[in-house]
């Protein structure tokens, strides 16, 4: 077992690859419900090897915000769909918004 440490955090790899294409599958997962409510733009960022906290960011541009929480919405849905929830959201109503 190979231990890395970044900083105070310690990711050890056994248990790492495992958690990270469970993260990949669902960051495409993501980006897919964003490009099906016509997000543009679309980016799935890996920063697995980068942070230790954040495996994954998903980015969209949106015409409106009428759009961004349409978008919000399916998120919410597809993976209330498989039995995952978001756990925080910041930026409602404003011109950028972050799902975690």
């Amino acid at each position: 077992m190979t231990t890395t440490t970044y900083g105070s955090a310690t990711r050890q790899s056994a248990g790492i690859n495992h958690r990270v294409d469970d993260a990949r599958r669902q960051a495409i997962e993501c980006a897919r419900i964003a490009d099906m409510a016509r997000g543009k733009d679309i980016m799935v960022l890996d920063l697995s090897d980068i942070h230790p906290e954040y495996d994954f960011f998903v980015i969209a541009t949106v015409n409106s915000m009428r759009q961004m929480g349409a978008i919000d919405h399916d998120l919410r849905e597809g993976l209330r769909s498989q039995g995952r929830k978001v756990l925080a959201t910041e930026g409602e109503n404003t011109e950028w918004m972050v799902v975690d």
